[in-house]
């Protein structure tokens, strides 16, 4: 059963959004969690290992490590804008960002750990949901996208592929790289980003 209620840090979570910079940033993560070598997965920018909490060994983690020297100017601020949207989103079917460390070299951040599948690969390997679990699956998705919306929130690229599909049939929403906090000001947003196999038909046509 999921639980409502952000994960503490393992940091002392002082500074705005949990963003940490450090003169050794691999210093205070080494001193807080132990990284595996148990890779989850890699991106264009970095690379995601599991983790555990020193404090609590079986409590695990998931720390995305991404080399400054990956980041232009332009990519730092848009990631430094995600990480202050997680930070406002504390909800059971979305994944939860902890914190993060930051030095000249590297920035590492630290995500509640969601073992399963996408919601793509659940559907490549079943082929078709039940209808029991189709609706309870969708049912709670609603329910992460209502808060994200409730928080002045838009995700932009909410897709199968961006759900994560545990064994019990919970999703978490994930990868708010394209998303917008519309609380800043913004009435409307005009550009067209995302996955157009997606997209309503509406936001093609502008």
């Amino acid at each position: 059963m999921a639980q409502i209620g952000r994960q503490k840090s393992v940091g002392q979570g002082e500074n705005p959004n949990n963003i940490n910079k450090t003169h050794n940033a691999t210093q205070q993560i080494r001193r807080l969690y132990n990284v595996k070598d148990h890779l989850l997965g890699s991106g264009a920018f970095g690379k995601v290992y599991l983790a555990e909490s020193k404090i609590d060994s079986a409590t695990k983690f998931a720390v995305k490590v991404i080399p400054m020297k990956q980041l232009s100017g332009t990519l730092k601020e848009m990631m430094h804008d995600e990480l202050k949207i997680l930070y406002k989103l504390d909800h059971p079917f979305i994944c939860q960002y902890i914190e993060s460390f930051e030095d000249e070299k590297y920035i590492y951040i630290v995500m509640e750990y969601c073992p399963g599948k996408v919601l793509m690969s659940r559907l490549e390997e079943q082929g078709t949901f039940t209808e029991y679990d189709a609706a309870k699956a969708i049912y709670k998705i609603m329910e992460g996208l209502n808060h994200i919306h409730n928080v002045s929130v838009v995700h932009r690229d909410l897709k199968p592929e961006n759900i994560i599909i545990d064994d019990n049939g919970d999703p978490k929403i994930i990868d708010f790289g394209l998303s917008k906090d519309t609380n800043n000001g913004v009435k409307q947003l005009k550009s067209i980003v995302g996955s157009k196999l997606y997209m309503a038909p509406e936001i093609l046509l502008g």
